[in-house]
């Protein structure tokens, strides 16, 4: 059953990353700190998170290192 909950949980934080995706790859990210660090701790990688976001790589690691949020493994 726990299996079943994480990947659930993964899920859940991937759709709520998609509601934060941008109209135009160039603009400014508007996810939050927390969904970018909840993201992070799951194991998603900064080109991961560019892609559901529909931005890029650079702007995803800009803003995750303004945020000081560093790679996270579990």
């Amino acid at each position: 059953m726990l299996i079943l909950e994480y990947i659930k949980e993964l899920v859940e934080t991937e759709d709520e990353i998609k509601r934060y995706a941008n109209t135009d790859a160039t603009d400014e990210l508007q996810a939050p700190a927390e969904v970018l660090l909840r993201a992070k701790k799951f194991g998603f990688s900064d080109v991961q998170l560019a892609h559901l976001l529909k931005s890029t790589e650079k702007n995803v690691r800009a803003k995750r290192i303004k945020d000081k949020i560093k790679p996270s493994y579990m």
